[in-house]
């Protein structure tokens, strides 16, 4: 069985992951990174269109949106630098295992465990860590 996402539902899930699983990426010894200056440009678009306080992870999604790029950087050094890009998450998140992915369709789920998988599989392609 294979679920197919279409750009707008992987975009979906993947922000979700995002806010719900960003600091478990911290126990591996990842940080995420970028520009400052992307960061500012993209949260002046977003605070702009919306009129509103944003969320980390508005800005994150809007940096990646606007083709800039988003590093994971593996702090013990195991992985280089990887980059996400909006390709990755249009392509990726439908290949999060079928179990997790099924959570957030079925809205059953969506704890720290799911979005790690996610994001772990769009970072790697695979789960690696846990």
């Amino acid at each position: 069985m294979k679920i197919i996402l279409d750009k707008k539902e992987a975009e979906s899930f993947f922000y979700d992951a995002m806010c719900n699983g960003l600091n478990q990426l911290g126990s591996y010894d990842i940080q995420i990174d970028y520009s400052y200056k992307d960061y500012k440009a993209a949260k002046a678009t977003l605070v702009a269109k919306t009129k509103e306080v944003v969320c980390y992870e508005d800005v994150l999604m809007q940096i990646i949106r606007m083709g800039k790029p988003v590093y994971v950087i593996d702090m013990d050094g195991h992985e280089h630098k990887r980059t996400i890009k909006l390709k990755d998450i249009h392509e990726r998140v439908a290949k999060t295992p079928m179990r997790h992915l099924l959570e957030y369709v079925n809205e059953t789920g969506g704890d720290a465990i799911t979005a790690d998988a996610i994001l772990q599989t769009v970072i790697y392609g695979e789960i690696i860590y846990g």
